[in-house]
């Protein structure tokens, strides 16, 4: 199933031309992703998804992947089988972070909001197995005009990215 969802990925970065970018709901995504994914058995997750987040214009199918890949990570490296999921927003920008066992709050919200102009990949023993995971979730969500952070440092694997905000 990895060796699929990897494959998948690629095929999607790949492809040539810049991906549709449509109208959708990331919270309902991300609720859809959490449901189907092989692993959520057996990790509990906590969603704190903020009232009325806006839509978020990008590729659905290549978000989808990258959710996939990005789960897989955080729940590989959760310990005790936790994870929390935020959603919020800003003005342009759609935000979401991921985070095994202990939520690390809004001061990773802001520390990720300071430095969107640029993505930051975190090194970790943890996450060195999930790189090329990373690597192609990473190259997905900028694809659509997002960032990604992904941190380890001495506490939980925390990741987050964003999306831009639908103009509709």
């Amino acid at each position: 199933a990895v060796v699929e969802i990897l494959l998948e990925g690629a095929t999607v970065i790949l492809h040539a031309g810049e991906p549709p970018r449509i109208a959708f709901s990331l919270p309902y995504l991300v609720s859809h992703v959490l449901k189907e994914h092989p692993a959520a058995p057996n990790v509990r997750v906590s969603r704190r998804f903020a009232p009325a987040v806006p839509q978020v214009s990008a590729d659905p199918k290549g978000v989808e992947t990258a959710l996939r890949l990005l789960f897989s990570a955080v729940c590989a490296a959760s310990p005790d089988g936790k994870m929390i999921v935020r959603i919020g927003s800003s003005w342009q920008k759609v935000f979401c972070t991921m985070c095994a066992g202990k939520d690390p709050g809004p001061r990773f919200f802001g520390a990720f909001r300071a430095r969107t102009g640029r993505d930051t990949m975190g090194t970790s023993p943890i996450l060195e197995s999930h790189r090329l995971r990373l690597y192609i979730a990473q190259s997905l969500i900028r694809a659509s005009g997002g960032a990604v952070r992904v941190a380890a440092c001495g506490g939980p694997v925390a990741m987050a990215f964003s999306l831009p905000r639908s103009a509709s």
